[in-house]
C-alpha cells in the first residue's frame, strides 16, 4: 500500500523565511555591536595621530640638535619673539638636517610651530622667548608644538601679547581632552 506524506508547511508559498521578531532581533544585536566597535575605531584614529605628531616633533628635535652641534647655536626664528614652523626651512638647506618639514597635520597644512627662546633682538629688546621657557621645568632653549587631537591650538597668550600657559596633551584624560603636543629643546 502506498502511503502519502501531506507537508505541515507548504514550500511553494514562501512559508519558510525570517519572522518579523528575527528580523528586528539580529538589527538590535548588529547596532550594538556597531555602537560599540565605531568610538573604539574612532579612538584608534586619534591614538594613531598623536603618536604620529609626537615621533615628528622627536624627528624635528633630533635635525634641530644636530644643526645645533654643527653651528654652536639652534636656528634663529626670522624675526625675534615669533614663532614660526617655517623658520624650521634652515635645517633643510643647505644642509639637510630634515628632508623637509614636516607638517602638523591634525592642525592643517601648516608646519609645527617653533620658537627660538635664546633669540634676541636689540631693536625691539628681547623677545617672548625666556619668558615662555620659564614656563618649562629646566632649562629651555628652543620650543616646538603643534595642535593636539582637539584641531586647536591651547597656547594661552596674555594682554601683552606674551606666553601664558601652554597646556600639554595628556591622553590619560581622553584622545578629546585639552592640549598642545610639544617639545622643549635643551
Amino acid at each position: 500500500m502506498r502511503s502519502f506524506r501531506i507537508p505541515a508547511r507548504s514550500t511553494a508559498t514562501g512559508d519558510r523565511a525570517f519572522t518579523f521578531v528575527e528580523l528586528i532581533l539580529v538589527a538590535a544585536i548588529i547596532s550594538i555591536l556597531a555602537a560599540i566597535a565605531v568610538p573604539n575605531f574612532l579612538e584608534a584614529q586619534v591614538r594613531a595621530d598623536v603618536a604620529r605628531s609626537k615621533a615628528e616633533l622627536a624627528l624635528v628635535k633630533m635635525g634641530i640638535e644636530s644643526y645645533r652641534l654643527e653651528n654652536r647655536h639652534i636656528p634663529y626664528n626670522r624675526q625675534a619673539g615669533v614663532a614660526d614652523g617655517w623658520d624650521l626651512v634652515a635645517l633643510t638647506t643647505p644642509i639637510v638636517y630634515l628632508s623637509s618639514v614636516p607638517y602638523d597635520f591634525i592642525g592643517g597644512e601648516q608646519p609645527y610651530v617653533y620658537l627660538n627662546a635664546l633669540q634676541s633682538d636689540p631693536a625691539v629688546g628681547l623677545s617672548y622667548g625666556p619668558e615662555v621657557a620659564a614656563k618649562f621645568p629646566g632649562q629651555v632653549f628652543a620650543l616646538l608644538w603643534g595642535f593636539g587631537p582637539r584641531g586647536e591650538l591651547e597656547i594661552q597668550i596674555d594682554e601683552g601679547g606674551g606666553v601664558e600657559r601652554l597646556v600639554k596633551y595628556d591622553p590619560t584624560n581622553g584622545t578629546v581632552s585639552r592640549g598642545d603636543m610639544y617639545e622643549t629643546l635643551p
